[in-house]
């Protein structure tokens, strides 16, 4: 899960430093990102069950993502 931590915590830091988010607090931020992906991880195997709609999670998460964007 420190893998997770580093790598969503580095991405956020880059897209804040190139202004491609809105102004959010990026600790806030991390921290919901954070939780989000761990939740994701440690509930994976729910996933496996659920693999038929894949398309639906992958929409999902894409909008919420592009949500947070800037521009």
């Amino acid at each position: 899960l420190e893998y997770i931590t580093g790598k969503v915590n580095a991405i956020v830091s880059k897209l804040i430093q190139e202004n491609q988010l809105k102004a959010y607090d990026d600790d806030v931020l991390k921290n919901l990102l954070n939780g989000w992906f761990m939740h994701i991880a440690i509930h994976a195997k729910n996933l496996k069950e659920l693999a038929d709609k894949k398309g639906q999670f992958i929409a999902i998460y894409r909008g919420f993502l592009l949500s947070l964007k800037d521009k």
